[in-house]
């Protein structure tokens, strides 16, 4: 098994299912020095001043293939990696982050009531 960090509209558990359908919710965690952003659609960015809350998956290489397809990795999204302490063992949590291609812009109202109902 792998961990995921959501923090977009995969936050929305029932998104995730359909993406994901072997994912399970994990945990939940902060991290420090990024923030939401938003380029149509949800990314993090690097801040020193900021701090996100993401959920955390456990999901399968299928699974990790699908949010790959989902993602438009590499052309939209790539991946990243942070070592985390979670339930005082050193995790590996990957993470989706945009290609430095695009700008700023607000979501669509639906989009952004999709991470909103994840957040809750």
């Amino acid at each position: 098994m792998y961990l995921y960090g959501a923090y977009g509209s995969n936050l929305n558990k029932a998104q995730m299912l359909k993406r994901c359908p072997n994912s399970k919710p994990f945990t939940s965690i902060v991290l420090k020095k990024y923030r939401l952003v938003f380029k149509g659609v949800a990314d993090i960015e690097k801040d020193s001043t900021y701090k996100i809350a993401l959920g955390i998956y456990k999901i399968s290489k299928k699974c990790e293939d699908a949010l790959d397809y989902f993602e438009e990795f590499p052309k939209i999204y790539k991946k990243f990696y942070i070592n985390y302490i979670i339930d005082g063992q050193k995790e590996k949590v990957m993470l989706y982050s945009m290609n430095k291609l695009f700008s700023y812009a607000i979501p669509s109202k639906k989009y952004f009531n999709v991470i909103k109902q994840g957040y809750n």
